[in-house]
């Protein structure tokens, strides 16, 4: 889910730069780069299991809720071996 997230709002990103005109602000831009920066760190998200199902939009609304998780979110998705660990290790 993650990497189809990831390509969709890179392709989303790129239209709305291409189309960018004059009219658009610089603000606008970055505004829209992050939401999608956001949508695709939702997408980490999403799937871990809670004991609620969590939905798209409940995690984005909570991580704009809570920058500081987001944060840390992105910071270890950036560390793949640390995001990705691996199960065995648990045990």
């Amino acid at each position: 889910m993650y990497r189809k997230v990831e390509r969709d709002a890179s392709r989303e990103l790129v239209k709305s730069f291409d189309s960018n005109d004059s009219k658009k602000s610089k603000e606008a831009f970055e505004k829209k780069a992050d939401q999608l920066q956001l949508k695709i760190t939702a997408s980490l998200v999403v799937d871990w299991s809670f004991d609620e199902k969590l939905t798209e939009a409940g995690v984005i609304e909570m991580l704009e809720n809570a920058p500081h998780i987001r944060t840390q979110i992105e910071n270890i998705a950036i560390n793949r071996k640390e995001f990705f660990y691996k199960l065995s290790a648990i045990d």
